[in-house]
């Protein structure tokens, strides 16, 4: 009997350890304290007092943690944020606090802003979970920001890392956490754009080349746009409609210039009704397209020309110049001699005062480099120190420093309408 009642005892305390292993881990520091009991009698069957022995383990830690899901993918527009929830869960058997890392790869220009935050708006950022239970979960969110010059379609991927920070003493030895999870293959591609922009670095520009041409004379409109965005142009077209006043000389003079290689223009194709259409269709990030055609004006004035720059998805673009248009100059040439403008009859001996003058119409537009050469004619001797040049504004100037060998030349001015200028000489005849 006292063995049988010893063998009952052992073996239900068997059992009991056993289902004990078949559960979920027992908390780190817990103290497990088994005892064997054991019963007999005396020689005589008199039962004795029952003994017992005991002994004690104390439960380690198994440090755990999952990061799900493990991978990812998502798009965002340049500098948006790309948001990603994460699930922490504590698959250990002690509290467990999780520091939270990132890092990603080269897919972009520069790195990525990453971080992590308590909330799926990314207004909260945090990098530690706080405590999280055994079995229990922590929800984060990885923000990722889109690198503001990544190229449309391009990618970047990212990693989140949970790494545990808790400690545990048991029975006198610490147990610091170990646990660290990293997921991979967050991939976020960048949803370039298209951008012509209206103001700032790149503008769209137009101008007019000379800016105050003549009445009558060609000039040059040149427009000019920049694909500053991250996304290839889609439909890109520049309309320009003439300005009352001002026509198309019909010259074949259009151009394209896109981003350094010229495509093939025609009147036909590109000018219709006083109005250039040129389709430029695709422009390439960072790449610059130009347009140029001449113009004319028949008449004075200022003279606003817009183009309108239009292109799928994005915002009208209108460039503008104003041109001023003058009046052309209208310059006559006068000579005299001693003060006639008829041939006279001279003796060898005579002297001869030649006066050139140069005389702009009033109301014409303004002559500029006005020069005017004279030679001193053959069988005559110049008179040394007699060159007095009068300028526009009244004014004179003289000197010998104007003559070369029989050529004498004045300087350059600007004649306006109703203005004059003058160069006079003397000399004698053999």
């Amino acid at each position: 009997m006292r063995r049988l009642a010893l063998q009952v005892l052992l073996t239900v305390s068997m059992i009991l350890v056993a289902a004990s292993a078949a559960m979920a881990a027992t908390a780190a520091n817990t103290q497990i304290t088994n005892t064997a009991y054991c019963n007999y009698q005396d020689a005589n069957s008199v039962a004795q007092p029952q003994v017992s022995a005991s002994v004690s383990v104390w439960v380690t830690p198994i440090w755990g943690v999952t990061v799900t899901p493990s991978t990812g993918a998502s798009s965002g527009s340049n500098s948006a944020k790309v948001i990603y929830p994460l699930t922490i869960t504590n698959t250990g058997n002690y509290a467990d606090t999780y520091n939270l890392s990132s890092t990603y790869g080269s897919g972009w220009s520069s790195s990525p802003a990453v971080y992590f935050s308590s909330d799926n708006a990314g207004a909260t950022p945090i990098t530690s979970t706080g405590s999280v239970a055994i079995g229990g979960t922590y929800t984060a969110y990885m923000v990722v920001t889109v690198n503001p010059t990544a190229l449309d379609g391009t990618t970047n991927v990212t990693t989140a890392t949970a790494t545990g920070t808790a400690s545990v003493t048991v029975n006198g030895t610490a147990y610091p956490s170990n646990a660290a999870n990293t997921t991979g293959n967050y991939t976020t591609t960048a949803n370039g754009t298209a951008i012509i922009p209206s103001t700032g670095t790149g503008a769209a520009t137009k101008t007019a080349t000379p800016t105050s041409p003549t009445a009558g004379s060609t000039f040059t409109y040149t427009i000019t746009m920049q694909n500053t965005g991250t996304k290839n142009t889609s439909g890109l077209q520049v309309v320009d409609s003439l300005p009352s006043g001002v026509t198309y000389p019909g010259d074949s003079s259009i151009t394209l210039n896109n981003n350094g290689t010229l495509v093939s223009q025609t009147d036909s194709a590109d000018y219709s009704a006083g109005t250039i259409t040129v389709t430029v269709g695709t422009l390439a990030p960072g790449a610059i397209a130009t347009i140029t055609f001449h113009a004319t004006a028949s008449a004075t004035g200022n003279y606003t020309n817009t183009a309108n720059i239009t292109y799928t998805g994005g915002t009208p673009v209108n460039p503008a110049v104003t041109t001023t248009v003058q009046a052309a100059p209208a310059l006559t040439l006068q000579k005299t001699v001693n003060g006639s403008l008829a041939a006279i009859n001279v003796a060898p001996g005579a002297t001869l005062d030649y006066v050139v003058t140069a005389t702009n119409a009033t109301g014409a537009g303004v002559a500029n480099n006005v020069v005017i050469t004279d030679t001193v004619p053959t069988n005559t001797t110049y008179t040394t120190g007699s060159i007095v040049i009068t300028k526009p504004d009244g004014s004179t100037v003289s000197g010998d420093s104007y003559k070369s060998g029989s050529l004498i030349t004045t300087p350059a001015y600007a004649i306006s309408g109703g203005q004059s200028m003058k160069l006079e000489f003397k000399v004698t005849v053999q």
